[in-house]
């Protein structure tokens, strides 16, 4: 929160992307923890590769669909 905060007090408006936990791979807690934005100008960070905790369909399905409902998610990286 603390993060928006000190953006939105300098007056700018634009996207602010903000990633999940273990390397911004599990956003299964981003929409719990989701920090108020008066912009409604965030965007989930999200990084995705084959050594990562969620890689695979069922994780996706189960963790990053249910932000994506909510707000965009951008995948920032991308691997193997």
């Amino acid at each position: 929160q603390q993060l928006v905060d000190t953006v939105r007090a300098t007056g700018a408006t634009n996207i602010i992307m903000i990633g999940g936990v273990q390397y911004s791979n599990a956003l299964s807690g981003w929409l719990e923890y989701k920090p108020n934005d008066p912009t409604g100008n965030l965007v989930a960070a999200w990084h995705s590769y084959n050594f990562n905790v969620c890689s695979n369909v069922t994780c996706w399905e189960r963790t990053i669909a249910p932000v994506k409902a909510q707000v965009p998610v951008l995948a920032g990286e991308i691997g193997e």
